[in-house]
């Protein structure tokens, strides 16, 4: 889904999704493997989503925008359908999150009626999430670090929990490994992450910062090829289910 150019300890960092062990396995070893240059891979599987994307804020909105905002997002019922069963709506979508229910239903060729009914049942469910991204560059946040961090078990999840409230924080993981806590930040500077890791240390103080990875460019986001400046000049299908 990911791709970005990387300073710290690895030369690429990228975000991936799998429909199960032997998919991912086959991604890594079969596919990145046998791409030339590539001469060693990391693995970090992720167990728990704790805040992503959808949910970091710009600051720009006033409270009432902020409100309305916050009253359209929907939680996950738990009784969502499989999302196989809609990859091909997932999927245009994924092009173009603003398309009308009529361009959707064109798209499907379905009715408008069962395209609404469809992305509905998917946007009630919490399996279906709509966001809005930005050139990071044009963010005043431009820098954005990837700590990895490790916690205690029996501290994991009020430390992530208190992590992912955190303004800067813009994606927060729990993975399974040596690591146990990954977070993404997005800072006006350098000098202001490591000030942000010296407040982690003061308040979080079951926290243990492992590892970093600054972003030197993001070459996707989200499916997304994005060109020198982080603007996007294209769209790959990110399909799950081919």
């Amino acid at each position: 889904m990911t791709v970005e150019h990387a300073a710290g300890g690895r030369d690429l960092l990228i975000t991936a999704m799998a429909t199960g062990f032997g998919a991912l396995s086959g991604s890594i070893v079969d596919r990145l493997g046998t791409i030339p240059g590539i001469v060693a891979t990391r693995a970090h599987l992720v167990t728990r989503s704790y805040t992503e994307g959808s949910v970091w804020r710009l600051t720009s909105l006033g409270r009432s925008q902020q409100e309305v905002l916050a009253a359209s997002r929907r939680s996950a019922l738990g009784d969502a359908q499989h999302l196989p069963e809609y990859a091909e709506l997932v999927t245009a979508m994924g092009e173009n999150g603003r398309m009308s229910l009529s361009e959707l239903a064109d798209a499907l060729g379905i009715s408008v009626n069962t395209a609404s009914r469809r992305l509905n049942r998917l946007l009630e469910s919490g399996r279906l999430v709509l966001r809005c991204d930005l050139t990071r560059s044009l963010s005043g946040s431009p820098v954005a670090v990837t700590f990895f961090g490790t916690v205690a078990a029996e501290h994991l999840d009020s430390t992530a929990r208190e992590l992912a409230r955190l303004p800067e924080i813009r994606q927060c993981l729990g993975p399974a490994g040596p690591q146990n806590i990954a977070a993404t930040v997005w800072v006006s500077s350098l000098v202001d992450a490591q000030a942000l890791e010296v407040r982690l240390a003061a308040a979080l103080p079951h926290l243990r910062i492992a590892d970093r990875a600054v972003a030197l460019r993001a070459v996707k986001l989200m499916g997304r090829p994005l060109d020198p400046d982080g603007r996007a000049i294209g769209f790959v299908p990110m399909n799950l289910w081919a």
